[in-house]
């Protein structure tokens, strides 16, 4: 029993210095996956990515102070183009996790009322 609290409290304390899993995508690789013509896998990190930062950063519930309020039918491509155009006008802002990226794209484009 004692080294099963140990080894839960173990697995706490490294979860939790352990970097967010958005981190482990930033702009570079996110946008290097959205413009990827060839590579499904990439395609997938790149639709599955935005549709989750799109979701997480809603009006109804903001993600880090970011949310937006994409038109009602918005498709998944049209919210990647959106995504995909404001990143290639802000390469200065590739370095910081894609999660906030995609968030402030869409905020910027369609900000909540």
């Amino acid at each position: 029993m004692r080294h099963s609290v140990i080894l839960i409290g173990a697995s706490i304390w490294a979860f939790a210095v352990s970097p967010a899993l958005s981190d482990f995508v930033d702009g570079n690789r996110l946008r290097d996956a959205c413009v990827d013509t060839v590579d499904q896998s990439a395609r997938g990190l790149c639709l599955g990515f935005i549709a989750a930062a799109s979701d997480m950063s809603k009006c109804d519930r903001a993600y880090k102070g970011f949310s937006h309020n994409a038109p009602e039918g918005a498709s998944l491509l049209q919210v990647k183009t959106v995504v995909v155009k404001w990143l290639n006008e802000h390469p200065e802002l590739w370095h910081y996790a894609a999660t906030e990226l995609v968030a402030a794209s869409l905020q910027e484009t369609w900000p909540c009322t």
